[in-house]
């Protein structure tokens, strides 16, 4: 279970990223199915993998606020004492508990960039997109957009892009980083943003939150090679 202690919180510095775990949303939520009518009875389904993971409303908005927040810059790093203020601060009941509780189902996770740990979370989900590349604009050519059609929801570096675009086709996100590096050097890239798999991991997590919380993708399970099903 990729998952930490309960730590205090951490800035990033100017050598480096935070020191603290970064916590990230696991799965893709499918929506709310209602089991009765009378009286009203519904719950949230999270995709897992292949599980279908029933969620109650506190359970969804603790979940739905590991993505990242949302509508402002992200301008700390996004850690569970981040997350836990913000339910508390939003009134949700006992959000620690219930973070626990989806951080042993597996649908919440932590680790920490630029680490050993940030290598084997990347082994172990890939990246799914959920929204259409839109390209770039003549005004600024170096930000890719991402939404639907005349609807961007954010603009992410092309390299960024690629990963979003093309990671899950790699089975989980660090084969994407190392595909991605591997193909730059074959086209003769020097550029260690476009060469070095960890510098690319450790610069797509610091933007990972605002993929995630625009709902741009999702973390799911890494997919297993044909030989290990």
């Amino acid at each position: 279970m990729l998952c930490f202690a309960n730590t205090i919180d951490a800035m990033p510095t100017a050598d480096g990223p935070p020191t603290q775990p970064l916590i990230f949303a696991i799965g893709h939520y499918a929506g709310q199915l209602h089991d009765s009518v009378d009286p009203v009875a519904y719950h949230h389904t999270v995709m897992l993998g292949a599980r279908a993971l029933r969620l109650s409303d506190p359970q969804l908005a603790v979940w739905l606020l590991t993505r990242g927040p949302t509508g402002q810059p992200q301008s700390h790093a996004w850690t569970r004492r981040r997350v836990l203020a913000k339910a508390n601060a939003t009134g949700i009941p006992d959000p620690a508990r219930v973070l626990a509780g989806l951080i042993a189902e597996g649908l919440v996770a932590e680790t920490i960039p630029d680490t050993e740990h940030s290598v084997e979370f990347a082994e172990s989900y890939r990246l799914v997109p959920l929204m259409l590349g839109l390209g770039n604009t003549a005004e600024e050519p170096w930000e890719h957009r991402l939404g639907f059609f005349d609807q961007p929801a954010l603009a992410i570096a092309g390299v960024h892009c690629v990963l979003w675009e093309w990671s899950h086709l790699d089975g989980d996100l660090w084969t994407g980083c190392r595909t991605h590096a591997d193909t730059a050097v074959q086209a003769g890239i020097t550029d260690p943003e476009h060469t070095v798999p960890e510098r690319i991991l450790t610069d797509f997590l610091a933007i990972l939150h605002a993929v995630l919380a625009s709902g741009a993708a999702c973390l799911d399970l890494a997919r297993l090679p044909e030989a290990a099903r």
